[in-house]
């Protein structure tokens, strides 16, 4: 979702609303490949509880220093949209 995309750049926790299409707006939820069915890429909102430690903080600096991700994967994630 480019809202969550946004926020991992450059937005701070706990002081941002994030908005996306829920699931149930889409037209069709696979499609048919060689025989395999495929489901269509979407957008997901996850929701999760905030510790108070994270308030004012980065989406980024949390996750390298709380999930130990290194800044390099999390770069790549956001930009391949996967974060």
């Amino acid at each position: 979702c480019l809202a969550l995309r946004a926020l991992c750049l450059g937005s701070t926790l706990g002081t941002s609303q994030l908005s996306c299409p829920p699931m149930s707006l889409r037209a069709t939820w696979y499609e048919i490949r060689d025989g395999r069915r495929h489901v269509v890429p979407y957008t997901h909102e996850f929701v999760s509880n905030t510790k108070g430690r994270w308030v004012g903080r980065k989406v980024l600096d949390v996750m390298r220093d709380e999930m130990l991700c290194s800044a390099e994967y999390l770069q790549e994630a956001v930009a391949a949209g996967r974060l």
